[in-house]
């Protein structure tokens, strides 16, 4: 691990201990759970370059940055890194134009406290956000999805990465006092006068359609990744993970050649519920017809 991502003190010599994320991607009668598992599970690499880079972003303690055109798995790869190393379910922020840092770390119901009255405890409109939850003292990292960061304004790439180099934040709402909050998965994280700081820095995924350039101080702190159209080998085991085995591969290849990942499953998901040739449905998909 780089010196300057080493945690300050021991785990032992921390008094603001948070609960362990659970490793476990399913949960007793939680769907959307069982389903990020699968998807996490069945996930192909797109070969060594991947793996090397994810390795490298790991190794560093840096942000992954992960680009391509829509469609081609960014956001499944955070789900296969943490079910890989049994970090639990990522913390998904999904970016929008209005986006704030502090969206992200946390929220205060500044009205919901008014209404209840000045004594009310000012911690209990308090809620961390995704990136603030990634960012409690846990004992093992965290990890977090950043999702389509091409869509925030100019200034949000930029105002991330003290965040990322601090592996800290401050709520100026609680600097005089110590509190508890919610976190966003219902854990309760201990606030030191006003900050939060990790133990270990969390994994930390970036997912990007190119739809924007990022500053060069932003790539700097960042490892990239390009992912591609699927090729004819990872298209193979992407029919295999999802279905079994590579049969119908050379017509799969015909007729869905040089699409992205989401379009090719979902027209073999097609044909098994449909009496339609492929080359139909491959067709239909490709002009966003598909129903």
């Amino acid at each position: 691990m780089p010196p300057w991502r080493r945690p300050q003190k021991t785990w032992a010599q921390r008094e603001d201990k948070v609960d362990p994320v659970t490793w476990r991607f399913e949960d007793e009668g939680d769907e959307g759970a069982l389903r990020d598992r699968t998807r996490a599970e069945r996930y192909v690499s797109s070969g060594e370059e991947e793996i090397s880079r994810v390795n490298l972003a790991l190794l560093l303690r840096r942000p992954l940055l992960v680009r391509g055109v829509p469609g081609l798995g960014k956001s499944t790869l955070a789900y296969h890194i943490a079910w890989r190393l049994g970090l639990g379910r990522p913390f998904r922020w999904e970016i929008h134009s209005n986006a704030t840092l502090q969206e992200g770390l946390y929220s205060y119901d500044a009205v919901g406290h008014f209404h209840e009255g000045r004594e009310a405890p000012i911690e209990d409109h308090i809620r961390l956000g995704p990136l603030g939850t990634a960012l409690a003292p846990t004992e093992r990292p965290a990890c977090v999805l950043i999702d389509e960061l091409d869509k925030a304004s100019y200034d949000l790439p930029n105002d991330l990465l003290h965040a990322f180099e601090e592996g800290a934040f401050r709520i100026p709402e609680l600097k005089q006092r110590d509190a508890v909050v919610d976190a966003v998965d219902g854990r309760r994280v201990s606030v030191r006068h006003g900050e939060i700081r990790c133990h270990h820095h969390p994994v930390v995924v970036i997912t990007s359609n190119d739809e924007r350039e990022f500053s060069p101080a932003f790539l700097r702190r960042c490892v990239e990744l390009r992912l591609q159209l699927p090729g004819p080998e990872q298209i193979r085991q992407i029919i295999d993970r999802w279905f079994g085995g590579p049969d119908g591969l050379e017509e799969v290849l015909t007729n869905l050649g040089g699409q992205p990942t989401d379009r090719l499953l979902q027209a073999l998901f097609l044909t098994r519920i449909h009496e339609t040739p492929l080359e139909e449905i491959a067709r239909s998909v490709v002009e966003g017809k598909a129903e």
